[in-house]
This record gives structure tokens, sequence and C-alpha cells, in this order.
């Protein structure tokens, strides 16, 4: 995320929350060493992210 920010001159990319791949018909989500494997279709994925974040300091 550092390389990231110096690449594109633009800040706020770190400290990284954790990341999501968006496919057509399910998405990957993961935070800390969490994964999460989403039906696109049967839930949000902002909830999905904040409750992967709040788990994930357990």
């Amino acid at each position: 995320a550092d390389q990231l920010a110096m690449f594109t001159g633009m800040r706020g990319w770190t400290p990284p929350h954790g990341w999501i791949l968006r496919g057509v018909a399910q998405s990957v989500c993961s935070v800390g060493n969490l994964v999460c494997l989403v039906d696109n279709n049967e839930a949000l994925l902002n909830e999905i992210m904040l409750e992967l974040r709040e788990v994930s300091h357990w």
C-alpha cells in the first residue's frame, strides 16, 4: 500500500483494512487472515467487510 501511494501520489492507502475481488456472481473478501466467499445476490459487501474487520480483532 505504501508503494501504491508513492506511485499514485494519493495518500490514504495505509494501513490497508482488507481487500475485495468482485466477480459477476461471487466475490472474495479478506481482512487480516480471514477470507469470505460471498454470493453477490445474498449480501452487501460493505456489511461483510465491517463484520470481517470486527471479527479480525478478536
